[in-house]
């Protein structure tokens, strides 16, 4: 898949060609991540699929990770350093944050896991104070995907868990009531969203955090990094964290600012979870990755609170009216035959 040619001429040009090289990890991406090590010092490889090629994938190209990546370390924030790039052939060598992230920390230290939400939640709260809207040409939350993926609940999930197709009537019901839900809050305040600010992202070295995979980074309501830190698909956040984090901001911005911010998070926190039940059957349906499926419990259970509040009341109308019960087991029919193979 990777032009060994232009790696081999990457590495002999930038004097790592004779290092030794251990994997150091892949992701949902057509990226692979390598550890150089040469007399006592280490840096990452990042190979990638060229920006221009046609399986390169949505929302990853090295020139925005080249980008952003120095926009962050000029304002100061924990980027890797970028020692050398070759954007037309997607390689980079890359400051090394080794091998803990936030995932190892909660999977195998309890003390620390408390200390290192709070430390990245305070980055956030940075991300709000210093990064200002328009000092980077990065795309808006409400033309992204991940904004279009909050109908994926309808394209993907009901047919999987009703099985019937789902129609153009309650497709059009299902996101005009979105549009009511939005057109009841205040105007979000935007700022810097990493938008994937999840604990496999937030690499910890040396008691501090290091950003990663920030190549897909969006102007979003402010709350957009924290829903996606505290109302993770793959572990239900115990609630004394999610209090003490939301206090963060409580604490940090005025009575106007924190309003807007918490109706938005409630927001963005339904429509994080409606994309993403609805992307875990996409991702089985059409490219037999099962992997997410295993996160649905967490997700049902999400979605089951979420959609009680009266802010929810036009989805919840709508969820009633379908036949969408979040509660209870659930068994997926996964018949490529129930879904339109094209959409989003």
């Amino acid at each position: 898949m990777f032009n060994e040619d232009w790696k081999t001429e990457f590495l002999s040009r930038e004097g790592w060609l004779d290092a030794a090289e251990t994997h150091a990890g892949d992701d949902w991406a057509l990226r692979k991540f390598s550890r150089l090590s040469k007399g006592g010092a280490n840096v990452i490889l990042m190979q990638s699929l060229p920006d221009d090629h046609p399986r390169a994938t949505l929302g990853h190209k090295v020139e925005d990770y080249v980008r952003i990546a120095k926009y962050l370390r000029d304002k100061n924030f924990p980027a890797p350093d970028i020692f050398a790039e070759d954007v037309p052939h997607g390689l980079l060598l890359l400051q090394d944050f080794g091998d803990i992230s936030l995932h190892e920390i909660i999977r195998d230290d309890d003390a620390k896991t408390h200390e290192f939400y709070i430390e990245a939640t305070k980055l956030l709260l940075r991300f709000y104070r210093e990064l200002e809207p328009g000092s980077l040409d990065l795309p808006n939350y409400f033309d992204s995907a991940i904004y279009k993926g909050r109908r994926r609940l309808m394209d993907w999930y009901y047919p999987a868990v009703t099985g019937q197709k789902v129609t153009q009537t309650l497709m059009h019901d299902y996101m005009n009531a979105w549009g009511d839900i939005e057109k009841s809050l205040p105007s979000p305040v935007m700022k810097f969203s990493h938008a994937d600010y999840h604990p496999h992202n937030l690499m910890i070295k040396d008691g501090k955090i290091g950003l990663i995979d920030f190549q897909g980074a969006i102007w979003a309501p402010a709350p957009y990094d924290l829903v996606n830190l505290l109302e993770d698909a793959r572990r239900i956040v115990p609630d004394n964290i999610k209090k003490a984090c939301l206090k963060i901001f409580e604490d940090n911005l005025d009575a106007e600012e924190w309003q807007n911010f918490k109706e938005w998070y409630d927001v963005l926190t339904v429509q994080f979870h409606a994309r993403v039940i609805g992307q875990a059957v996409r991702l089985a349906v059409k490219e037999n990755k099962t992997r997410l499926l295993d996160y649905i419990p967490n997700l049902k259970k999400y979605l089951a609170a979420e959609i009680q509040s009266p802010l929810m009341q036009p989805l919840k109308e709508i969820c009633d009216k379908a036949g969408l019960d979040f509660t209870g087991s659930t068994s997926l029919n996964l018949s490529p035959d129930l879904f339109a193979l094209e959409a989003f």
